[in-house]
């Protein structure tokens, strides 16, 4: 219980009513300067496991995809949901008690969490009635990925803010703007791996399953899947796309930073 001790919460206080006691406290301004300080480490530390879940789902969940036919509670989805979940408590507290957040920060990760909460449905939705869609270049895709890019920079910038002091405050910073990039970058993976799945299927040895291969020839309308057809369902992109993109995911991050950093 040292770290319940640092925060400054009682072991008698781990029930709803103490924890909720704990978070008016908070929101009152009423810790001292080191529990502070460790509240602030505790949490900026939880957001990098809540986006941790998050990069390993969603890169999990690209892969998955090229290998076994779409379910809803598949690993990669569940992974990435606990990293959800834990995002949507953490914007929730930060809400409540506006700890260690301005109004732009808290309106980013309102906003960014919203936008991924509207396009996780639709995204299923959408899944349900047309199948799998392999690309990460969907419209619902591309409001998952953009929701969590800006979740990301509201939380980068509550701990510029905030974490003035703390002694792990260049390794959260550092971990976060890795995550932001990562998050745009993350559409590269399309082309990745489908290059891969390609020269497998090329070599007569795919990587996916049969269901998915049977769908990939369904959705083409022919008997036989040839490598043509294949190609048309991996890598559905122009290949001009992801050049394109890697510069300007590059730009975004460098064009991001004065509006997070400001103030």
């Amino acid at each position: 219980m040292k770290v319940a001790d640092r925060l400054g919460i009682g072991i008698e206080s781990f029930t709803p009513g103490g924890i909720r006691s704990w978070l008016d406290r908070v929101r009152a301004g009423g810790l001292t300067e080191a529990e502070h300080k460790a509240t602030l480490n505790l949490v900026f530390r939880i957001w990098l496991v809540a986006f941790f879940l998050k990069v390993l789902g969603s890169g999990w969940d690209v892969s998955w995809h090229f290998r076994w036919f779409r379910d809803d509670f598949a690993p990669p989805h569940n992974i990435n949901l606990l990293g959800d979940g834990i995002a949507i408590v953490l914007v929730l507290c930060h809400w409540y008690t506006r700890f260690a957040v301005d109004k732009l920060a808290l309106r980013l990760m309102i906003g960014g969490i919203s936008l991924f909460l509207v396009s996780a449905p639709i995204d299923v939705l959408n899944h349900r009635i047309n199948g799998l869609d392999i690309t990460s270049w969907s419209l619902t895709h591309f409001g998952l990925y953009t929701g969590t890019a800006i979740l990301i920079a509201g939380a980068i910038r509550a701990w510029r803010i905030y974490g003035v002091g703390v002694s792990s405050r260049h390794f959260i910073l550092g971990a976060l703007w890795a995550y932001f990039l990562e998050n745009l970058w993350f559409p590269q993976q399309q082309q990745e791996y489908g290059v891969i799945a390609l020269s497998n299927f090329a070599a007569g040895t795919p990587t996916a399953d049969q269901e998915l291969l049977d769908f990939a020839r369904d959705q083409a309308g022919v008997k036989v899947l040839d490598l043509a057809t294949f190609k048309s369902f991996a890598l559905p992109i122009q290949d001009w796309v992801y050049p394109l993109w890697m510069v300007g995911a590059a730009m975004l991050v460098l064009l991001a930073a004065p509006t997070i950093h400001s103030g």
